[in-house]
């Protein structure tokens, strides 16, 4: 793993939509009906990363975008390891089905938690973030796969109907070549496994 360069929090949000190409979009406060629901889907997956939620070590700073789309983003947004911005679009948040919101949260988590650079990543890194998203997604859900599986849904959906998923896309190339791999992965999880 790279070392990443330290940015101050609004900077790092900031480079994620410059990369992501949507220097266009407006953020702003999430609704308390966004708020809601992102911190319903988002709780079990800091519950299976840490341990508890609302410590005095985590933080989690919520934006939401008014993009045409599906998409999400998630940033360190600070020095300590549950310290992170997520941003989701409006699309996002209104429409997807919460397990679906939860599994692209996951992923793009994942990125931070691996400590991937922000910004395009790698096959190796994308192949990286779908596994560790796996994991966490499957110790959410006790063991169980109803939720780790959903990434292969969240992606075979995406090959498929690509007009709401373009921005997405744009960084996560190819869903349809990750199913199979995702699906390994999520079996993996659920037997403990590497």
């Amino acid at each position: 793993m790279r070392p990443r360069p330290a940015r101050p929090p609004l900077v790092s949000a900031l480079v994620v939509l410059l990369l992501a190409g949507c220097a266009g979009i407006e953020l702003r406060a999430a609704k308390p009906e966004e708020r809601q629901v992102l911190a319903q889907v988002l709780a079990p997956l800091l519950i299976a990363r840490y341990g508890a939620v609302g410590t005095p070590e985590c933080h989690v700073a919520l934006a939401v975008a008014d993009a045409p789309d599906f998409n999400a983003w998630a940033a360190p947004n600070g020095d300590g390891p549950c310290e992170l911005r997520v941003t989701a679009t409006a699309p996002a948040v209104n429409e997807l089905a919460p397990r679906v919101l939860q599994t692209l949260l996951a992923h793009e988590l994942a990125h931070v938690w691996s400590k991937h650079a922000l910004g395009s990543f790698t096959p190796d890194e994308e192949a990286e973030a779908d596994a560790l998203a796996a994991r966490i997604l499957t110790a959410a859900y006790g063991g169980g796969n109803a939720g780790c599986m959903t990434t292969a849904d969240l992606y075979e959906g995406a090959a498929k109907d690509r007009r709401h998923w373009i921005a997405w896309l744009s960084r996560h190339p190819f869903p349809e070549r990750r199913v199979e791999a995702i699906v390994k992965a999520c079996l993996a999880a659920q037997s403990g496994t590497p």
